[in-house]
């Protein structure tokens, strides 16, 4: 029998949590690379500033490389456009839902992937930077 370990109502095995490890690490450096720049040079460029501007730049970041690079185009209705939208409460910090627009946004374009699929993993990877970001 495998030991399992509860994380917000999801059971996981010790290797599926570190193959999760491992996709995240793996997935975050092609982000870095996609967007020309390393972590190191990420992390001096955003010395100084508080964590939360730090990791909104790395949102951006991760919502480039997910588009691959493609900014949405606010007057093609026929292109969706995805919005993570999540809650903070005393308790927790965790994905909620998303929106789709066609034309119009409550969010910057550089926030908005061109990809539901995209999005939700984004968000399953990287749901500790979106949480950085909003502190």
């Amino acid at each position: 029998m495998k030991t399992t370990i509860n994380i917000e109502g999801k059971e996981f095995t010790i290797e599926q949590l570190k193959e999760l490890i491992n996709k995240n690490e793996d997935k975050l450096e092609k982000v870095f690379n996609f967007n020309k720049t390393t972590e190191e040079q990420f992390n001096k460029k955003w010395e100084g500033f508080e964590e939360h501007e730090k990791y909104g730049a790395l949102e951006r970041l991760i919502v480039n490389f997910y588009n691959k690079g493609e900014k949405p185009n606010w007057e093609n209705t026929d292109q969706h456009k995805y919005y993570p939208y999540f809650i903070m409460d005393k308790v927790d910090f965790r994905y909620f839902t998303y929106d789709c627009y066609f034309t119009d946004s409550r969010v910057s374009s550089r926030l908005a992937y061109l990809r539901e699929e995209d999005m939700l993993e984004a968000v399953e990877l990287y749901l500790d930077i979106y949480k950085k970001s909003r502190l």
